[in-house]
């Protein structure tokens, strides 16, 4: 679980904001929100969820159990910031 001053709205910020940078170059068109179909859209992959669950570990303080790993819970930022702050 996330410190508790990190609220799921910063959690999505932060999200967003590493997913835009890192995966997005930048997102010119800022076509990037919580709910963008991240799989459908390939922004993300199997590869590009490793470099995500890092950035989580470390700039969020969270574990995300490789249990809970699945298409459905990576679906979107609004579904990955759900796992970060429960």
């Amino acid at each position: 679980m996330t410190d508790a001053h990190l609220s799921e709205q910063v959690v999505k910020d932060k999200l967003i904001e590493f997913i835009r940078e890192t995966f997005l170059s930048g997102d010119p068109d800022r076509e990037l929100d919580e709910d963008a179909p991240l799989l459908e859209w390939g922004v993300i992959d199997s590869m590009r969820i490793v470099v995500l669950l890092a950035f989580i570990r470390r700039e969020l303080s969270t574990d995300i159990p490789m249990t809970q790993i699945s298409g459905t819970n990576f679906r979107n930022v609004r579904k990955i910031a759900a796992l970060v702050v429960h």
